[in-house]
């Protein structure tokens, strides 16, 4: 073998092993961690009390925010440190007008709407499975946890694996195209489930986007936080809505995230 591809090639490995595959495998097995350490302490408790009977209503969404929270704690400091120290790109120091920062958060929210429909009116879910998601368990879960973990504290550790340690970190070795396909389809499959996959898929790279040319963990953070708050608040049954109003919603969420997509790509002129 060419010792000269070898030279080019084994750089670019180590960095996808480093920067996108093991902070999402630590994010994962911290989550089967603490989900089996929650399991554990409730087959322990032999008198079932309004706790326990909370802590079993509410599991997977328990065990998913403390996971990511212990993610955020751990990954966060070694995410500045290596920003500190160049190995990760620093962000633009750029000062941003308002009117930038409400086209990420629009993008998130469109994005959110146009696939979320996209998904429903194509049937997707109903040809593939959708079990062991937190979605699929989370039947009866409190509501305000279920908005705390899901719209905010699980946006910010996959942001921070995928976009802070995936993206900024492959970016320094790989283009923007490989580097966006690549992190969005690890997003897609981190989701663990078919449906959500594309989902995942294709939001990820709307957040590769949004990454790429505002070059600040921020925008895709913003973009993540306001697709899921949309996705909680005005989605939980894209499939109820009358046909004849979800078509049109289709076709305007489609038509803004492109304009918005141009927007940001030619983000110098917000």
């Amino acid at each position: 073998m060419n010792p000269k591809l070898i030279k080019n090639t084994f750089p670019k490995i180590l960095t996808l092993l480093c920067f996108l595959a093991l902070p999402a495998l630590f994010y994962v097995l911290t989550a089967y961690l603490t989900a089996a350490v929650f399991q554990v302490l409730l087959c322990s408790i032999e008198n079932p009390s309004n706790a326990a009977r909370f802590l079993e209503t509410n599991l997977p969404i328990i065990y998913s925010g403390c996971a990511a929270i212990f993610t955020l704690s751990i990954l966060g400091p070694l995410y500045r440190s290596l920003k500190k120290n160049g190995s990760l790109p620093a962000s633009s120091k750029r000062r941003f007008p308002v009117s930038g920062y409400l086209y990420v958060i629009a993008f998130g929210a469109l994005g959110a709407i146009f696939f979320n429909l996209f998904m429903e009116l194509s049937r997707l879910p109903e040809l593939l499975p959708t079990s062991g998601t937190i979605e699929a368990a989370a039947g009866d879960v409190n509501p305000p946890l279920h908005f705390l973990v899901v719209c905010l504290i699980l946006p910010s550790a996959e942001e921070l694996v995928f976009r802070g340690f995936g993206y900024f970190g492959l970016r320094r070795l790989f283009s923007p195209i490989f580097t966006s396909v690549f992190t969005a389809a690890l997003f897609g499959i981190f989701h663990g489930n078919a449906p959500q996959t594309f989902y995942g898929f294709c939001m990820g790279l709307l957040l590769a986007h949004a990454t790429e040319h505002c070059w600040n963990l921020t925008f895709p953070l913003l973009f993540h936080w306001a697709a899921n708050l949309t996705s909680f608040f005005f989605l939980q049954d894209p499939a109820g809505q009358p046909l004849l109003y979800s078509i049109p919603i289709l076709g305007l969420s489609g038509m803004g995230c492109v304009w918005l997509f141009y927007r940001i790509k030619n983000c110098n002129g917000l």
